[in-house]
């Protein structure tokens, strides 16, 4: 056994998810910034302050509604609601 496999960190360090996850276009990840970065290429000159806020708002209500329904999800697949 190495010496991840003994600690238990194996799953957490080689677990593509959380990266995967990072590099979507959402602007408050990674990705997003990205994403901004390839406009301003594209562009020849940086996107505006004004739609970088509207983007980052946007993102940032995406990722809390995506973890509003992944928790009630969980909630209701619990034993105690009959599932």
């Amino acid at each position: 056994m190495n010496r991840l496999s003994k600690t238990g960190l194996g799953p957490v360090i080689c677990n593509p998810a959380p990266s995967f996850i990072n590099f979507l276009p959402i602007p408050a990840l990674d990705g997003g910034h990205l994403m901004f970065y390839a406009a301003e290429a594209i562009r020849r000159k940086p996107v505006g302050p004004q739609a970088t806020e509207w983007a980052y708002r946007t993102g940032i209500a995406l990722v809390l509604m995506l973890m509003v329904v992944v928790t009630v999800n969980d909630i209701v697949s619990l034993p105690i609601f009959g599932s």
